[in-house]
């Protein structure tokens, strides 16, 4: 027979179990909890970024078609192509002022329409030695000899289309080049390469939405944007130190993930975890691309990411722990069930029979006799109202009453002195077969 202190002693182990079980269950669902709502979080910057850059990408294709428009008029303009062709047929090497002004008229004319355009150069085919013709006249040797060993030779080469360059300035902020070789109408000869300089700030302000003059170093600490060429090179961003950096160095896993996916020319984002920062610091960034249409280009955003979600072997501890705690739980509740029912070793050969009922028994009213059996079985108060046909509230305020008057706390209390005075069901169904005049519910035996 099951002694009170065998039950007492699972006592501190059930509470053990419901304790240890809530605990875990708490942490782990508090700690998965966070990790998600940081997962969604990370996901915001890339999702506005991936929703902005399409229309950044088209204001940027707009400018770079209005810029390469201006070198088009000395291919369709019969009056400034013939100029061009008298200028560099001409052996006059130094006196160019009378080609320089029609020259420089129609180009200054343009930059008020363009702003983007800073200054503009013509190289002529006939050699270095000849002067050329240039948009302003502060636009010295020392400026335009870097321009034409930078470009002259790409230009020439891609035979009429645009080509752009990025001339590092050194000191000085680079210059943004567009050039295009410009042919003669009648019978399609090469006169020379036409150069467009360009306010790299202009580019900056449509590809990033911020001035280059606004002062504003861009670290990896801040998210920017950066317009790349199809020959690796950064061609505006808000930080002029950028244009002339490796772009590996600007892009976190430009090498690894984003070079090999702009092949397809399809917009797309990545996650990618690097050192920053002159600590050398582990950080995690988002970097969202999508390509410029009718370009070989590519503008990136690159988004540091603040906010960094849990380790994978956290996760799958946490996983651990919550299933630890599903199976604390479930003890705890099993433990609990079995209290209720009647031991096994009740109906031991050697158990004492019930002499007689005990005298808190016969303190009770029958009604509260009849409810306090029904203990024994293990049955809910919901249960016992159904099988009484009273409220469950009823049953809860009989036994507040019974609990009361046996000088007991709750119904494990009252379960176990039932038990030490040696009432269990198989006792109580050995005395009623003793005593034919006690008569209790048959439902309780049944």
């Amino acid at each position: 027979m099951r002694t009170f202190s065998d039950i007492g002693a699972k006592i501190p182990r059930l509470r053990l179990r419901l304790f240890a079980g809530i605990l875990l269950a708490s942490a782990s669902i508090a700690l998965l909890t966070l990790d998600v709502r940081l997962s969604a979080k990370q996901r915001d910057p890339v999702d506005y970024a991936s929703s902005t850059l399409p229309m950044r990408a088209r204001r940027t294709a707009e400018l770079a078609d209005a810029i390469e428009a201006i070198s088009l008029q000395f291919l369709s303009n019969t009056i400034l192509n013939e100029t061009l062709d008298s200028y560099n047929s001409d052996s006059e090497r130094y006196d160019i002022s009378r080609w320089n002004f029609i020259f420089s008229e129609h180009l200054e004319g343009l930059a008020e329409t363009v702003p983007e355009l800073e200054d503009a150069i013509f190289f002529a085919t006939r050699g270095p030695a000849k002067i050329p013709l240039t948009m302003s006249d502060s636009l010295t040797r020392s400026r335009w000899i870097p321009v034409r060993d930078d470009i002259m030779e790409g230009a020439a080469a891609a035979d009429g289309r645009a080509v752009w360059s990025v001339l590092p300035g050194g000191a000085a902020p680079s210059t943004l080049l567009c050039a295009r070789l410009i042919k003669r109408r009648a019978d399609n000869r090469a006169l020379g390469v036409l150069v467009l300089l360009i306010d790299p700030d202009r580019l900056a302000r449509t590809v990033g939405g911020y001035s280059q003059d606004e002062g504003i170093a861009v670290t990896k600490k801040t998210d920017y944007n950066v317009l790349l060429d199809r020959n690796d090179r950064i061609l505006a961003s808000v930080d002029p130190a950028f244009m002339a950096m490796p772009v590996a160095d600007a892009i976190p896993g430009y090498e690894e993930r984003l070079k090999p996916r702009l092949k397809s020319g399809e917009a797309g984002s990545y996650k990618y975890r690097s050192t920053a920062g002159a600590d050398k610091r582990e950080a995690s960034f988002w970097i969202a691309f999508v390509p410029i249409p009718d370009k070989d280009w590519t503008l990136v955003a690159v988004l540091p990411i603040p906010a960094q979600t849990l380790p994978i072997f956290v996760k799958i501890a946490l996983f651990g722990c919550l299933l630890g705690a599903l199976w604390f739980l479930y003890a705890a509740w099993a433990e609990a069930r079995d209290q209720g029912k009647p031991d096994e070793g009740d109906r031991a050969p050697g158990f004492q029979p019930l002499d007689r009922m005990p005298a808190w028994y016969e303190s009770l009213t029958p009604k509260e006799q009849v409810v306090l059996l029904f203990l024994l079985t293990g049955k809910s108060n919901k249960e016992i109202a159904s099988l009484l046909g009273i409220r469950e509230q009823t049953v809860k305020n009989y036994l507040g009453a019974i609990y009361r008057r046996i000088g007991v706390q709750d119904r494990f209390s009252a379960l176990v002195l039932m038990q030490e005075s040696g009432l269990t069901l198989e006792s109580l169904r050995r005395y009623v077969e003793e005593n034919p005049g006690f008569l209790p519910d048959p439902r309780i035996l049944s």
